[in-house]
């Protein structure tokens, strides 16, 4: 069920007192939020407003996929879901510095960045899994990192997620393309929310992590 494994959840941050995920929550002195530069990767923000709760589902995901995959919460973005490449790069080898198995970047952006892919290049030379969601514009215009997943030397230990409904069909909303990969479900998805509460969201953002509990599954065996 994932045991030995961890999943670092780069992400809006977490609900990091919430029942359905404390336990699995790697120890606090790993933890970092590098939005706010503390040691603290709590979700703010207000409940139903923007990226708000994000995270928290991300993670829950990932959980309940693989339950006893450890997480690792990094903070780098805002309540609206935005954030900086600086923050981003740091986060990812923070992750590698942890001994993070796998990468969670339920996250994207129209642009390339070369630091972006340095710091993505060196985790794959690390052995780590990144998985990267490809976007939600529902053309082929594929957020990057995940169109980068499959550029020969840099993407052979990426996977790039595009989501699914519940009878297996493209979702209206999922960008696809060449660089994409593997489909999973990605509508109405439940998990955890802030404030101790559970809430649905639906994107590819929550098709991100089911893969990354797929291979937190796979790597515990």
């Amino acid at each position: 069920l994932g045991y030995g494994v961890k999943v670092a959840v780069i992400d809006t941050g977490v609900d990091v007192s919430h029942p359905a995920l404390q336990e699995a929550l790697a120890p606090a002195s790993e933890w970092w939020d590098f939005y706010d530069d503390d040691a603290l990767p709590q979700e703010e923000g207000v409940l139903g407003e923007g990226g708000y709760g994000h995270g928290s589902n991300v993670a829950g995901i990932i959980r309940q996929v693989a339950p006893r995959a450890t997480l690792l919460p990094l903070r780098v973005l805002g309540p609206d879901g935005t954030g900086s490449v600086a923050d981003l790069v740091a986060a990812i080898q923070w992750a590698v510095d942890k001994g993070a198995n796998i990468i969670n970047l339920s996250l994207g952006s129209d642009s390339f960045s070369s630091s972006v892919s340095a710091a993505l290049l060196n985790a794959s030379y690390k052995g780590v899994l990144v998985v990267a969601s490809t976007g939600n514009t529902g053309d082929m215009n594929v957020t990057y990192p995940a169109s980068y997943a499959t550029v020969p030397f840099t993407g052979w230990l990426r996977l790039s997620v595009t989501s699914i409904d519940a009878q297996n069909v493209k979702s209206s909303f999922a960008t696809y393309g060449y660089s994409v990969e593997v489909a999973a479900p990605g509508e109405n998805v439940f998990g955890p929310a802030p404030e101790e509460q559970v809430s649905a969201w639906t994107g590819t953002s929550m098709a991100a992590p089911m893969a990354s509990g797929a291979l937190a599954l796979a790597l515990g065996q």
